[in-house]
C-alpha cells in the first residue's frame, strides 16, 4: 500500500487534475484527501470542483463547505426536495452565490420561495453562466407535500428580468417556466433549450431568436392544429414535442 501511494503522489499535476475530473466534489475529498501533503496541495489548486447536493449527506455537505472554496466551483446543484429540505437557505447562510465566480453551469431543484429569490437576485454577476436549469416539480413525502410550481409563478417577474440580463450568454436553458421570447435579444449562444409552457406561436418566436439551437424539448399547450405549420430551422437537430400527452422525438442526426 504504501508503494502505492507513493506513485500516485508522483503523478503529475495535469494528470491528477484530470483524474479529479471524473468525481463529485465529496468524492474527491473522500478518496484523496491525506493521501499526502502535496496530493493536499493540489486538492487546494484544482478549481474545476462539481457540486451536487441533490441527494447528500449532512456530514458530506459540511464536508464541502469547509474545504472548498467557491471560486474553485464550475458546476453546482442546489436542491429543497423532500431529500434536503432547507438545503438551499443553509448554504446561502454559509456562502453567497454571488462568490461563485467561475459558476459555469447552475441546477436549481424545488428551492425555496426566499433564497430562490437571492438566487436570482445576483445571477446576473456570475460572468461564466452558461447552462441554468430551473426544476419545479411537485414532490411528495409522508410527512409533507411539496407543490413548487406557485411559488415559481410568485417569483415570475424577477425571473423574467434576471433571464433576460443572463440569456445572452447561455448555452444551455431548461426552465419550468414560459420563455417569453417577445422580451429577449437574439440569442446566438444558446444551443440546448428545454421548457415546461410554450404555445405555437411563442416556439415560432422562439425559433427565431436562436439561430443556432440545436437541442428543443418543449410541452406545447394550447391549440395545437397549426403545428404542420412550425417552420423548424435545419440547425435543429434534437426536438422532442410533447401535445396533449403524447410524446414526439425527431433527431436529425
Amino acid at each position: 500500500m504504501a508503494n502505492k501511494i507513493w506513485f500516485f503522489d508522483r503523478l503529475p499535476v495535469d494528470l491528477l487534475y484530470d483524474i479529479f475530473d471524473y468525481f463529485l466534489a465529496h468524492d474527491i475529498l473522500l478518496s484523496f484527501s491525506n493521501v499526502s501533503d502535496r496530493v493536499d496541495g493540489v486538492l487546494r489548486t484544482y478549481s474545476f470542483y462539481r457540486f451536487d447536493f441533490k441527494s447528500i449527506s449532512k456530514d458530506n455537505f459540511d464536508l464541502i463547505c469547509r474545504h472548498i472554496k467557491p471560486d474553485q466551483v464550475i458546476s453546482l446543484v442546489l436542491s429543497d426536495a423532500s431529500a434536503t429540505p432547507g438545503q438551499s437557505e443553509l448554504f446561502l447562510s454559509r456562502i453567497s452565490i454571488k462568490q461563485f465566480t467561475r459558476l459555469q453551469s447552475l441546477t436549481l431543484y424545488c428551492i425555496e420561495n426566499e433564497t430562490l429569490e437571492l438566487i436570482l437576485l445576483d445571477l446576473n454577476k456570475l460572468d461564466q453562466l452558461r447552462s441554468f436549469h430551473i426544476n419545479s416539480v411537485t414532490t411528495k413525502s409522508p410527512l409533507r407535500i411539496y407543490d413548487y410550481s406557485p411559488l415559481i409563478n410568485q417569483v415570475t417577474p424577477l425571473l423574467s428580468k434576471t433571464l433576460s440580463q443572463v440569456l445572452p450568454k447561455l448555452h444551455r436553458l431548461n426552465i419550468g417556466q414560459k420563455f417569453i421570447a417577445t422580451r429577449t435579444p437574439l440569442l446566438v449562444n444558446l444551443r440546448s433549450l428545454a421548457l415546461a409552457q410554450s404555445t405555437i406561436n411563442e416556439l415560432q418566436m422562439i425559433l427565431i431568436q436562436t439561430p443556432h439551437l440545436r437541442s428543443l424539448d418543449v410541452c406545447l399547450e394550447g391549440d395545437t392544429s397549426n403545428i404542420e405549420l412550425l417552420d423548424t430551422p435545419s440547425q435543429l437537430k434534437w426536438l422532442i414535442l410533447t401535445i396533449n400527452g403524447n410524446y414526439f422525438l425527431t433527431n436529425r442526426y
